[in-house]
């Protein structure tokens, strides 16, 4: 059934009368003032309106909170709510209301047996909130941790949504599993544009652009990932990152154990602070593996890849970097990066390949069986073709071959 909210002495009314499966209809006719609860969400429900035309002037679809720290949206599952859909409009301050305001647009009350499935979130505006855009983290029961597959948070999906100059991160994600972002932006708000931990995340053509304005030294990337299974980014775009704050970092995958994949993304801060680091792969806690990092564009960035022991089963292929001194740094040690192909390929004319690196397995360099893997490495460097063979249980062997 499709409830229009006008029809209604007041908008919660509809929320309240709703059954599972019905759709409620915001025109866009002006703001609508949430209530101090916020639009309580218990159902599977669809909730759309006629789009979020242009917040500052609200014009389409634009939900605001009742007050400074009151959210605008509570998904309150009973225990547990399932398929609910919010699409084509915004949630922003009141009007006439000077800096943020309210907090929270969508929020996750979460608890001891509560949980969410398929969430989907589509051509949102969300903008000026004291706290996140989208705060959904998960209840954390004591040690030890659920399974990611069987968590609170599951099928959380977000298209074309665009959160920017809130007071917090943009969006928040915490014990989600299957998460996927395509075509969302985040700007200017002034912690992380998106946190995600302790689940599964796949990104592809999102945009991160001048986040972390507050300086805080908590705040660690524009796109921050730890703890999490599975991860990947894909086509995405970091811009105007590190112009805050002591943390001048794009991305960062932190305590990781699962498989991780970063490709066709571009990098690109020409206003930073100081030093900036592209892509950060490190560790705290676990030891980090199973990361494949495809080609990817660096512009005015001082460090595009850094990797820091005991990162583990690292890949690193070439990447663009302009200027060609940007570095690819790969964690040194023992039995650290089993491969990197660290080349860097700069502007027109200049590149630099540095080959292949292989791990070794003893701390020795004198040790023949350093490095035992058996077979052959081959690249061009200033006209010559330098072949490495690696016979087992043999030192490894040089051999110069000019290139006509």
């Amino acid at each position: 059934m499709l409830l229009n909210v006008l029809d209604y002495p007041k908008v919660e009314d509809a929320f309240d009368i709703a059954e599972e499966g019905d759709r409620i209809y915001f025109p866009g006719v002006g703001s609508y003032k949430a209530p101090a609860t916020g639009y309580v969400i218990r159902k599977s429900l669809e909730i759309f309106g006629d789009g979020p035309g242009n917040p500052s002037s609200y014009s389409g679809t634009v939900l605001t909170p009742f007050d400074i720290d009151k959210d605008v949206f509570v998904l309150d599952p009973q225990p547990e709510l399932v398929h609910v859909h919010i699409h084509d409009l915004a949630i922003t301050r009141r009007p006439g209301q000077a800096g943020t305001d309210g907090r929270n647009g969508i929020y996750f009350s979460s608890g001891a047996g509560k949980k969410i499935s398929e969430l989907r979130l589509e051509r949102l505006h969300v903008s000026y909130m004291a706290g996140s855009g989208i705060d959904l983290r998960g209840f954390i029961p004591p040690p030890p941790p659920p399974d990611v597959p069987s968590g609170p948070i599951a099928g959380f999906w977000m298209m074309e949504c665009v959160i920017q100059d809130c007071d917090r991160t943009g969006a928040h994600l915490q014990l989600a599993a299957g998460s996927l972002l395509i075509r969302s932006s985040f700007i200017r708000n002034k912690e992380e544009g998106l946190f995600v931990e302790d689940g599964e995340v796949a990104l592809y053509g999102c945009t991160f652009d001048q986040n972390r304005r507050g300086g805080d030294s908590g705040t660690l990337a524009d796109l921050r990932i730890e703890r999490m299974p599975l991860a990947r980014i894909d086509a995405c775009t970091f811009r105007n990152f590190g112009l805050d704050g002591p943390n001048r970092r794009a991305c960062l995958i932190r305590d990781c154990t699962g498989a991780g994949y970063v490709s066709g993304c571009s990098f690109d801060s020409p206003n930073a602070s100081g030093p900036t680091t592209g892509l950060e792969i490190n560790t705290q806690q676990i030891i980090t593996g199973a990361i494949m990092i495809g080609p990817n564009r660096f512009v005015s960035v001082d460090n595009a890849v850094l990797g820091a022991s005991p990162v583990i089963g690292c890949v690193v292929l070439p990447q663009f970097c302009e200027p060609i001194s940007a570095t690819v740094d790969l964690p040194s040690g023992q039995n650290t990066t089993p491969t990197g192909v660290p080349s860097k390929m700069g502007g027109t004319a200049t590149h630099q390949i540095a080959g292949m690196q292989t791990p070794f397995l003893t701390n020795n360099p004198d040790d023949e069986l350093s490095n035992p893997q058996s077979g052959m490495l081959a690249y061009i460097e200033n006209g010559a073709l330098r072949v490495c063979k690696i016979p087992p249980g043999l030192l490894p062997q040089w051999l110069d071959i000019h290139v006509q």
